[in-house]
């Protein structure tokens, strides 16, 4: 080739590259500048904008530094979230860090803008045909006058935490050495006796049911430093509401972890959006962990009353000895609760029990002993399928899910790809878009040992029924550049079966 026609090449190659290289460039620019126009729409049409010119006058910040201290949720927006390739996990899982939540009072419920909900016995709900053997803790209503009545049996609220000097620190609440005692001025809640339990048998037990539980740790929203890529409950609540709305099938029963009273409220009052104030259609279930009521982190269990009838529910403390009073149990730092419900479904007649928890962050030895704990206070409460939720702190070769392991399966690792949805593992993002090695799967649906795989078949057992997973997701959690939590739902989907 002649030595001219070579640099021609030569020239015409360098020229087309630098090409290529100057329309990415553009591209990725104006790729860039669409998200974040698309992202400024959102702000201003989701009201976040509004919200912060809102919320300066009552948090004492100018909307300039409100901007600057949430300013990471559009810059981390950038990012496409790659589904689990490199996980999305905050360096400080903001669950880990609960001392702030102490020094923010609860943001109270505007009365112009939500309805005023209140705890009723469930005795004094009859529309709702409870047995008297659900009385152990409150259930929420739609009575509109904001009237607060007494827990469950009648018994009068548990006063405010109190620790031996009498301080208001509801995580000192430890009497004594050794096995966990009430300090002075913690009152237990009382216990209501459980109710005999049919055992299933081939005539209550004949028919099918499809169910789905989904669970969510929705963070605690009363806190008033917020981490990195974090938005106020108000900025982020619409979107744990529409997922809880859009993954609702029949027979959900929707399990959360660590919202405060108020932000229950704001979940149920929603769902209830459309319900008549006398007969609301959506109720929750448990109280807070400071008092057994309203105080405090709850972990709820809802569902909807023209689906399950509620046989007996309870809330219950995590501790060595004195699980009706609100104490710390072991080497945890806070306090730790536990709520649960035998369900009666009203078409089929099926029977299930379903708890949710939220363990220590903290205590090792109170992870572990948790879980033997629940094991043994669950074992003999009736012969229908148990269901273990929540959020545990720990990952799954961890000893508190080892220890449920022992006699539950770990819905995660009964579905293969073919019936599992949305991201493949991790459960935790933390809030600040940031890629690390330590994300976690610390979220968990423990069904009972028996429950059989999609492709396994059924009722091959003597037991008069089957149970059977469906599928099994871990949804995802950012929506218009907004993370809705520093968790992701999960959920999975379960047949029981009746066995001729």
């Amino acid at each position: 080739m002649p030595p001219f026609t070579l640099v021609r090449s030569r020239i015409l190659v360098c020229v087309l590259v630098l090409m290529l290289v100057s329309g990415s460039v553009l591209f990725a620019g104006a790729r860039r500048s669409s998200m974040l126009t698309q992202m400024r729409k959102y702000a201003d049409d989701s009201g976040f904008n509004e919200f912060l010119e809102k919320t300066q006058l009552t948090m004492g910040e100018t909307s300039a530094s409100m901007k600057d201290k949430v300013a990471d949720y559009l810059g981390n927006s950038q990012e496409i979230d790659p589904l689990d390739e490199k996980p999305l996990v905050g360096e400080n899982d903001p669950d880990l860090d609960e001392e702030s939540k102490q020094k923010h009072k609860a943001k109270p419920v505007d009365d112009k803008d939500a309805l005023n909900f209140v705890v009723t016995p469930l005795s004094a709900r009859a529309s709702l045909t409870l047995t008297n053997a659900a009385l152990s803790t409150g259930i929420i209503t739609g009575n509109r006058k904001g009237v607060q009545a007494p827990a469950g049996n009648g018994a009068k609220a548990p006063a405010a935490g109190q620790n031996q000097k009498g301080t208001n620190d509801p995580n000192k609440n430890i009497g004594g050495s050794g096995q966990s005692q009430p300090a002075k001025g913690i009152q237990k809640v009382p216990e209501t006796a459980y109710p005999k339990i049919p055992a299933p048998n081939k005539q209550n037990a004949k028919e099918t049911l499809q169910f789905r539980i989904y669970s969510h740790n929705v963070k605690n929203g009363a806190h008033d430093q917020l981490v990195t890529g974090e938005v106020p409950w108000d900025a982020r609540k619409r979107h744990v509401i529409n997922s809880i709305k859009l993954n609702s099938a029949q027979n959900t029963i929707v399990l959360l972890q660590e919202p405060l009273k108020f932000q229950v409220d704001d979940i149920v009052n929603d769902l209830n959006h459309f319900s008549p104030p006398e007969s609301p259609e959506w109720i929750y279930i448990g109280g807070g962990r400071i008092d057994g009521r309203d105080k405090g982190e709850h972990v709820p269990i809802l569902l909807k009353t023209s689906e399950w009838q509620v046989l007996f529910n309870d809330t219950f403390w995590l501790n060595d000895g004195n699980t009706r009073a609100s104490i710390v149990g072991w080497d945890a730092r806070y306090p730790r609760i536990a709520t649960y419900v035998t369900l009666q479904h009203k078409t089929s007649s099926h029977i299930i029990n379903v708890l949710n928890t939220h363990f220590d962050h903290k205590g090792k030895n109170s992870k572990k002993e948790s879980a033997i704990f629940l094991l043994d206070k669950m074992k003999a409460l009736n012969k229908w399928p148990l269901f273990i939720v929540g959020d545990l702190n720990s990952q799954p070769e961890d000893a508190g899910p080892k220890e449920l392991k022992k006699s539950f399966v770990d819905t995660h690792e009964l579905v293969p790809d073919f019936n599992r949805y949305g991201h493949p593992e991790y459960s935790v993002t933390g809030f600040s878009g940031k890629y690390l090695k330590d994300a976690k799967r610390i979220d968990f649906i423990f069904a009972p040992s028996y429950t059989k795989k999609l492709s396994e078949k059924v009722c091959m057992e003597r037991r008069p029924f089957s149970l059977q997973v469906l599928a099994y997701g871990i949804l995802h959690s950012k929506f218009g550049g907004v993370y809705m939590s520093d968790h992701r739902p999960i959920m999975a989907d379960f047949m029981i079966k009746g066995c001729s």
